[in-house]
């Protein structure tokens, strides 16, 4: 009798744990992990991290940094993500276009707050999507504008970082630009030149390792043509 019941307790015992691991199989939840720090590596204090499902019903996830500034968000569904931090004295910190498959454990790449004096409020705003190529580069690009409907197409935009020229191109026809496989750097400006323009040029522009970041647009003047006038005169 007593051996019947050690097998009844082996059989039960081995159920257990192949329900369990069925269970932990059939998990279809993911999570998003990462660190957040502010200009030179410096911690940013206890600020909360949202992430925000794109699609219906439109789910909001909160967290809290640690004093690390990692965060980690669990028992997240699959789909495609968007992560925002906002704090006084920073720009908004968003990421845009996280793709999340189910059970993934994604850990993003670290993370960059930009200072945001209250005197300049002219600063670019970047957005950021993630780099899905190398983790070490990333991307830089914007948009040079006339006004708000018209982009300036073949403008020569050069890229300065840490007083090093990073690198030059030209507009598409909707004044668009890009740089592509930059290594990181947080000291960057921005030149914009054409014929038809006046110069311009910004500084404050930021490139970080594992993402696209997408600054908001530029608007140059145009330069205005003076127009020629004739006295009229009489000829006797």
């Amino acid at each position: 009798m007593r051996g019947f019941n050690k097998t009844l307790l082996f059989v039960d015992l081995i159920v257990a744990l192949a329900s369990a691991a069925l269970l932990v199989a059939q998990d279809t939840h993911a999570t998003v992990s990462g660190e957040i720090r502010g200009p030179g590596g410096a911690t940013v204090g206890a600020l909360n991290a949202v992430l925000t499902l794109a699609e219906p019903p439109h789910t909001l996830f909160s967290v809290r940094l640690d004093d690390e500034g990692e965060f980690k968000f669990t028992v997240l569904p699959a789909g495609t993500y968007t992560l925002t931090v906002a704090h006084l004295g920073f720009k908004t910190l968003k990421v845009k276009s996280i793709p999340l498959a189910s059970a993934e454990q994604m850990i993003l790449p670290p993370l960059r707050m930009e200072l945001a004096p209250t005197d300049t409020p002219w600063l670019p705003i970047p957005e950021l999507a993630l780099h899905v190529a190398e983790r070490n580069v990333g991307n830089l690009s914007g948009r040079v504008m006339r006004d708000e409907s018209r982009g300036v197409a073949s403008a020569t935009v050069t890229l300065f970082c840490e007083d090093k020229l990073f690198g030059e191109t030209k507009t598409n026809t909707s004044g668009e630009f890009i740089f592509f496989n930059l290594q990181p750097s947080d000291d960057c400006a921005i030149g914009v030149t054409h014929s038809g323009y006046y110069r311009w040029q910004r500084t404050d522009y930021e490139i970080q390792a594992g993402y696209d970041v997408t600054y908001s647009p530029i608007a140059v003047l145009p330069r205005r043509r003076a127009k020629l006038s004739r006295a009229a005169s009489t000829v006797r």
